[in-house]
Parts: C-alpha cells; sequence; structure tokens
C-alpha cells in the first residue's frame, strides 16, 4: 500500500503488529542491557554529548532553564534525557516499564518519576506530587513506536500547559525501509495533520540520513507550543 492518499485513521498498528512491536522493544532493550548500563552512560556524560551534536532546534530547546519547569518524557524508553536535566519535576511515560525494571534498569534515578503506560492512555494523577499539566513535553524517537500517534498527539496534549512546548523527533521512512521496531509509514504531513489541531509550529528542520547503514529516509524535528 503506497502512503498516498491515506487518511489519519489508517497511520495506526493493528493489535498483532503492537503486541510484535513491544515485544521485539523488550528484546532490544534487553541486549543493550547486556552491553552498557545507564550508570556508565552517565559517567561518560553520553547525554551530554548528544544534547551537544542535536541539531540547532534540539540544541535551542535543551539550552532553555528548566530548573522551575516540569516536564513530560513520552515513550521515553529507560535510558530517557531526564536523567541529564534539572528540572522541579520530571515524568517519564513508556508502556515497557515495568518490563525494563525487570531488566535491571533503575529508570527512577536522578528524581524521574516513572509511568507504565502507554501514550494514548496515560493518567498522570497517579503520581504522588504531580503537577497535573506540565510546562514542557518530550517525543524523541518514540511517536512512530506507538500504536495511534494521532491519540498519542491528543493525549499528550491534555496534560500541556496553555503555551507549553512539545520537542518531537521522528523517523521518517517508507514502506521498504520499515523493520521491526518500525511498522508504521508516518509522513511530514501525517505529523503536520496530527499536531495542528493542539499546537502551532515554532520551528521544523528535516535531517536526511543517506549512509546506507541506517534505514530512515528523513527525521522530522519539530518544535511547537500548545495553542492558548
Amino acid at each position: 500500500m503506497g502512503t498516498e492518499g491515506r487518511t489519519i485513521t489508517e497511520s495506526c498498528l493493528t493489535e498483532e503488529q503492537w503486541v510484535e512491536s513491544q515485544r521485539n522493544e523488550a528484546w532490544f532493550w534487553q541486549t543493550q542491557k547486556s552491553q552498557d548500563n545507564l550508570e556508565q552512560r552517565q559517567r561518560n556524560n553520553y547525554y551530554r554529548n548528544v544534547l551537544e551534536d542535536g541539531c540547532v532546534i534540539f540544541r535551542d530547546f535543551f539550552a532553555q532553564d528548566f530548573t522551575e519547569s516540569t516536564i513530560i518524557d513520552v515513550g521515553s524508553g529507560p535510558k530517557g534525557i531526564l536523567h541529564v536535566l534539572n528540572a522541579k519535576f520530571k515524568l517519564a511515560i513508556d508502556p515497557l516499564m515495568s518490563t525494563y525494571i525487570k531488566q535491571g534498569y533503575d529508570v527512577g534515578m536522578d528524581n524521574v518519576w516513572w509511568l507504565a503506560a502507554p501514550a494514548e492512555d496515560f493518567h498522570p494523577y497517579t503520581i504522588p506530587g504531580n503537577p497535573v499539566l506540565f510546562d514542557y513535553a518530550l517525543c524523541l524517537n518514540a511517536l512512530d513506536h506507538m500504536r495511534d500517534p494521532a491519540m498519542a498527539i491528543k493525549n499528550i496534549a491534555l496534560y500541556l500547559e496553555p503555551v507549553a512546548e512539545l520537542l518531537l523527533i521522528i523517523d521518517l521512512r517508507v514502506e521498504g525501509l520499515l523493520d521491526v521496531y518500525h511498522q508504521l509509514v508516518v509522513t511530514e504531513d501525517d505529523v503536520l495533520s496530527w499536531l495542528e489541531p493542539y499546537f502551532g509550529i515554532v520551528e521544523k528542520e528535516l535531517i536526511r540520513h543517506g549512509d546506507g547503514t541506517i534505514n530512515i529516509l528523513k527525521q522530522l524535528v519539530i518544535r511547537c507550543r500548545k495553542y492558548s
């Protein structure tokens, strides 16, 4: 099936695809755990290097002072970037969070609260001291792993303050470049249509990957702000 003429509702995974995708993701992080660990990567300033080497939008976003702010990272995985950010309240959300803990990841280090829930249906009210509404949201290389990206964006917007910012990074693949971790064809138009009801675009950049070693067509980086 081609990518032209698809509706938003078609940009969803089936139940079978979702279960397979989650199983593969859990396996990936299990293999990563056997090769290194989060504590070692922090000692090596891994995340600091990521912040310095990222694109301009990425660097500018994280150059902000989050000390008095609240941040939610949706689809964080076990090694989210929240661990090196200094913020008043930090919440990491991932449907596999309980699995990561069983694998030996310390997902709650560095004062990061965590919630095991899908992006489409998370409710932070169960977290003690949660701010209910957040000042910033991150969704970094996660949206194309989700079962229903449009619903995920809608739910993220629900828990953000007016004029709160969302930083979104997503890989745009064509059908022939999908793999066991990325089973959803997502276009730039799809992403913009999902954001449009809730967010205004502040900055947008397309980064091309053409070295033949990564099956990514383009990487879309968007900084947007929730409507007031």
